[in-house]
């Protein structure tokens, strides 16, 4: 999440604020989380196990992506490209970021579940 935040070369604060909730949300303390933020080369990327998880892990980085009003194709790229990585196939990706692209980000993420078969 880190990697995608500074993607534009700076890390907004409501980015930081955002992320923060959710490492806090996993039991990553203050401390850790400085040492992420300073260093995100050094952490190792963790896939969860259910694709349901992976579908989650997604959500949260493309709510992350507009939070410092600037979304732009580098970080919808790193999304997909992670998505990818976590061995989320590929049709279903294209789907989310064919739909992505022609409408606005939901209120509720949850609502994209249809695109995953997640239902």
């Amino acid at each position: 999440m880190i990697e995608l935040a500074i993607i534009d070369g700076v890390l907004h604060p409501h980015e930081a604020m955002f992320i923060q909730s959710l490492a806090l949300r996993m039991g990553i303390n203050t401390i850790v989380f400085q040492r992420i933020v300073e260093r995100p080369e050094n952490t190792p990327l963790r896939i969860p196990t259910s694709e349901k998880e992976r579908f989650q892990q997604v959500c949260e980085l493309i709510i992350l992506a507009p939070i410092d009003q600037n979304r732009d194709d580098k970080e919808l790229e790193f999304i997909k490209q992670h998505a990818i990585k976590m061995g989320i196939p590929n049709y279903k990706v294209n789907k989310l970021f064919d739909y992505l692209k022609t409408n606005t980000i939901p209120k509720y993420l949850s609502s994209l579940n249809a695109l995953f078969d997640l239902n």
